[in-house]
């Protein structure tokens, strides 16, 4: 029974599209030319607007983001905070040349883009430019302006460690020099309770200095660095063959559109 009940069903689908084939057949042989012709009029279409268009090319960087310490100099969301307000663009545009306010400095404005990288320290950089030239310069100049602003985080810390090393040396040279006199030899086998607390002072101050120049080398090794760029050898936009497919799309709808509005009116007037 249930497979009677589906040949049945079946059969009358079958029926249904011969119906709707039938009364299409006859619209599409009298409007074959609109369902022919205009799809490959607008395929055309796309094809010349896209050549029409400026094309724009997309560059990216990667970066390493320096350390200081233990720690990176600054976090990858106060990067891309930094990265999105208009004075940081704004810089970056007048270093290149670029004239506010015109079609390449609002190119860079919308499509400057930062993203985490799959490391904790690692950032990832896109902006578009209507040259590769261009394009090449403009994330050059973003990177750069990126490493400066880190360096000159970090150059007041540099330059306390420096003072740091060169006070405790200083210092230990003056105790050494007081203290020990003309032998200049650490009293170590002396009992006496003053011996004991300068070699004591001058092994801390000794630390402190291993300490922070530790700190100044590993400042020093990772700065934030570039990894690398790359930009792509044809334009990003506009797709070619994307616009030619969804103009060849739209004008077959509007051919198929087109002969039943004709075909409806037709009859419309027949009937009247």
């Amino acid at each position: 029974m249930e497979n009677l009940q589906g040949k049945d069903e079946l059969y009358c689908r079958e029926v249904d599209l011969l119906i709707i084939w039938g009364n299409l057949k006859p619209i599409i042989v009298r409007y074959k030319y609109w369902l022919l012709v205009t799809p490959v009029f607008f395929v055309l279409l796309g094809l010349i607007l896209s050549k029409a268009v400026a094309p724009q090319w997309e560059a990216s960087a990667i970066l390493q983001i320096g350390r200081f310490s233990d720690n990176i100099v600054e976090s990858r969301e106060i990067i891309i905070s930094r990265l999105g307000t208009k004075g940081f663009k704004n810089s970056i545009l007048t270093e290149c040349g670029i004239t506010l306010q015109t079609r390449e400095a609002n190119l860079y404005q919308k499509s400057l883009k930062a993203r985490h990288g799959k490391d904790g320290s690692i950032l990832n950089l896109k902006i578009r430019g209507f040259s590769k030239e261009s394009t090449l310069r403009l994330i050059s100049a973003t990177v750069k302006k990126i490493q400066d602003s880190h360096l000159a985080m970090v150059a007041p810390r540099i330059s306390m460690l420096k003072q740091q090393i060169a006070n405790a040396e200083k210092m230990a040279n003056n105790i050494n020099n007081t203290v020990i006199g003309k032998s200049r030899q650490i009293p170590a086998e002396s009992d006496s309770l003053v011996g004991i607390a300068v070699a004591y002072f001058i092994t801390e101050l000794g630390n402190r200095s291993l300490s922070s120049r530790d700190q100044l080398n590993l400042m020093e090794t990772y700065p934030t660095s570039l990894i690398g760029i790359s930009i792509e050898d044809e334009p990003v936009y506009p797709n070619k063959f994307r616009w030619m497919i969804l103009a060849g799309l739209l004008g077959l709808f509007l051919g198929i559109a087109i002969p039943l509005i004709l075909n409806s009116i037709r009859t419309s007037n027949r009937s009247n």
